[in-house]
């Protein structure tokens, strides 16, 4: 069955070009009724392939051109027979043309991208280089059906059928096979696409001591914790000493390296950790980086021989340098870019090196480093804040260890490690329930230790870490309908369709917010239950999903599921008032707001599942 269904996918709606043909001149059918049938099939064709999401372009293409000859044709027009027979080809190839290029000119998806999908992981789909591929290939495809189009116009066998075919097979065929991996290597992603399940393992691991060259460490991605519970009294009681070492807290610079700025997450996640700062009395410094202008180190060693203590470039990192050195307490608050901070966060690092000597000597450590010109290093104390959209705070580890290194090389003291995994989640922040205060209350409280006494606790940072699911399967295909939803925002937006803001426009998407029901599944509340909650979504953005439970597991998968347990029909608007709580399931229901069939029992089921 599955090999007559490929060969039926793949056969398309060329079946129709050999219907006409048959009946014409097998046949002798009238060229107009043998027309009309062949664009029937097409018509029949294309129908069952949208349904099995198999769809091309080039299928409206065809139906098109039958379309328009059965027209002539049964009109009586003499330009039927012309159109039909003396130009066949010709015309046909004019359709496929322009089922090609007239995608591209209004900025609609290529028509290469339908066969794409089908070799490429769903996550990629909405990515630019997805799509910049795909659109090469299609203009491509576009000049080579242009010119068979125009070899058609020649009377003869060989350049109506034999000469399209073999430019056709000779250069499209070649170009699907080759083209996406040359682009790839060219922009340096070899692969990057077909591979991208397996891309962590190639990914640079930490420490790879011990191991063949080029091998990676699983364990890299695996631990070692950054926060082991049996070392939290241990580190609570270091940092305790540390501060009162130090003396009390006065004054905070923030430095905000997110490109972003107040728009970005890290400020979201900063702003309840300076409510914190200032209900202890103190306020904050915030340095918006992004508004600074910090050149790069030119690694000319002027600020050690030539003018030592003095950089070479005149901007604003020497004012910078002599804020930081001032405060008694520093916050690194930066997203994370590559498992580091952005580069203009690791401008100002690099550009922190006046404030040392050249000399080598021995750290507190045991290991070599540079003695400090006048007791500024990177701050006196340091907190560094960071958000990912990963789910796992492991991302984090180069990051924290790059810091705990400079503060250990320097002689200072790392006294606190904030790091926020799965942050664009909190862009839903009261729907994701109780954990999102949690955590907003988490930050505000390591603000308050941070500044009044001088550290913050691992409890505080275990706190502010705490995931937001435990089904980081579920997590990731939430983050994909995210990504996606957020693709074709941007796609409407530059075809001048009318759009709301961002957040309304990904609130109102059907798949973000299944998804989303799935990666928030409480296994608890399901306890005993297995089933398949299909929705079929009407509306401008209405589709088919299905939620399935099974083994204590709960899955999200777009189309239609083969047994389902219970099918939803409902508007988007509907579902989103039941799924907000703004109007009652069950009154929704019997008001006929949505219809429901097979399983009503089950219905209730997921009222409890997924409260």
């Amino acid at each position: 069955m599955e090999i007559l269904r490929k060969v039926y996918f793949g056969a398309g709606t060329w079946i129709s070009i050999g219907i006409f043909w048959v009946l014409s001149l097998a046949f002798r059918l009238d060229p107009g009724i043998s027309a009309l049938l062949a664009t029937a099939y097409a018509l029949l064709y294309t129908l069952v392939a949208l349904a099995a999401r198999r769809v091309t372009k080039l299928d409206y293409g065809v139906i098109l051109f039958f379309a328009v000859g059965a027209a002539l044709t049964l009109s009586g027009s003499r330009l039927g027979m012309l159109y039909l027979f003396n130009y066949f080809s010709a015309f046909l190839f004019l359709f496929l043309f322009l089922m090609a290029y007239l995608p591209i000119v209004f900025g609609k998806e290529p028509f290469t991208t339908a066969f794409a999908k089908r070799t490429t992981p769903q996550a990629f789909w909405g990515s630019d280089l997805f799509l910049e591929i795909n659109r090469r290939m299609t203009l491509v495809w576009a000049g080579l059906f242009a010119a068979s189009g125009l070899m058609s116009l020649i009377p003869g066998f060989w350049t109506q059928a034999v000469a399209p075919a073999v430019l056709l097979i000779g250069v499209g065929v070649p170009l699907n096979l080759r083209f996406p991996d040359y682009y790839l290597r060219k922009k340096g992603l070899g692969g990057f696409l077909k591979d991208s399940e397996t891309a962590p393992a190639s990914m640079p691991a930490g420490d790879s001591a011990g191991m063949e060259p080029g091998a990676v460490s699983e364990r890299t991605w695996e631990g070692p914790d950054l926060f082991p519970e049996n070392e939290d009294s241990e580190v609570d009681e270091r940092r305790a000493r540390q501060a009162e070492t130090l003396g009390p807290v006065k004054n905070m610079v923030v430095v905000l390296g997110s490109p972003r700025g107040a728009k970005g997450f890290t400020y979201h996640c900063l702003a309840p950790f300076l409510e914190g700062v200032r209900e202890s009395g103190i306020e904050p410094e915030i340095v918006h980086l992004h508004e600074h202008k910090v050149r790069g180190c030119s690694g000319c060693f002027s600020c050690w021989t030539g003018t030592p203590g003095e950089c070479i470039h005149k901007d604003d990192a020497a004012e910078l340098r002599r804020k930081i050195a001032s405060a008694d307490l520093v916050v690194y608050a930066q997203p994370l870019y590559v498992f580091s901070v952005p580069g203009i966060v690791k401008n100002l690092l690099d550009r922190m090196i006046p404030g040392f000597q050249p000399f080598l000597i021995e750290t507190p450590q045991g290991v070599t480093g540079h003695p400090e010109r006048d007791g500024h290093g990177f701050g006196r104390r340091i907190v560094v804040l960071s958000v990912c959209g990963f789910p796992e705070v492991v991302h984090f580890r180069p990051l924290v260890f790059m810091f705990r290194a400079m503060a250990g090389a320097s002689g200072k003291v790392l006294c606190g490690e904030l790091l926020r995994p799965a942050s664009e989640s909190l862009r839903a922040g009261e729907q994701l329930g109780p954990i999102y205060g949690e955590v907003m209350e988490s930050f505000r409280r390591a603000g308050r230790e941070a500044a009044s006494r001088g550290w913050v606790s691992r409890a505080s940072e275990r706190a502010v870490s705490r995931p937001i699911t435990t089904n980081v399967d579920g997590f990731r295909v939430a983050a994909n309908e995210f990504w996606k939803a957020w693709a074709e925002y941007e796609r409407l937006k530059q075809c001048g369709t009318p759009v709301p803001n961002l957040d309304t426009f990904l609130a109102q998407s059907p798949g973000m917010m299944l998804a989303g029901m799935a990666s928030a599944f409480d296994p608890e509340k399901a306890r005993g239950f297995e089933g398949i909650f299909q929705f079929d979504v009407t509306g401008e953005r209405g589709g088919a999903y299905f939620i399935e439970i099974v083994n204590g597991k709960c899955d999200f998968h777009e189309g239609e599921a083969a047994n389902p347990t219970v099918v939803i029909h409902t508007p988007m608007d509907v579902w989103l008032a039941v799924a907000s709580k703004e109007v009652s399931g069950q009154e929704a229901l019997l008001k006929g707001m949505y219809t429901v069939e097979g399983d009503v029992g089950a219905l209730v089921k997921l009222g409890e599942i997924f409260s």
